[in-house]
């Protein structure tokens, strides 16, 4: 889930969206033992603010595929916006997960806390 070549996973650095992306997609294509597909980014399906070039794009264009992210795709002005640097709060981790939301934190996430709960706290665990 985690990217082997980078050094460090910093993990008390909070966590951004489009981090978020690349460990929740990864995290259901291990789960599910599959790959990532080659993602072809039709016009429709762009964001205004995720080049098709960039290394986490693909796992933004599946995990809105595959209905994950739309607590994080903003519409405005007939475009849209994933804010790929903002950072993701606890509140909005729990929904990606289908986990009870609990006192309406809306306090940024760290890294390391969001990997315990993909790892730990999803209902249906880690095959």
């Amino acid at each position: 889930m985690i990217d082997p070549s980078r050094q460090k996973f910093f993990p008390d650095n909070f966590l951004r969206r489009y981090e978020l992306a690349i460990m929740y997609v990864k995290y259901q294509l291990v789960r599910g033992h599959q790959v990532l597909p080659q993602i072809v980014f039709p016009s429709i399906g762009r964001f205004s603010d995720v080049a098709q070039n960039i290394s986490y794009a693909p796992y933004v264009a599946y995990g809105q595929e595959q209905g994950w992210f739309d607590l994080f795709i903003i519409k405005d002005d007939g475009k849209k916006f994933f804010k790929p640097n903002a950072f993701v709060t606890r509140d909005e981790v729990l929904h990606l997960m289908n986990l009870p939301v609990q006192d309406s934190d809306t306090i940024k996430i760290k890294r390391a806390d969001f990997v315990h709960l993909l790892v730990s706290g999803s209902r249906d665990g880690l095959d």
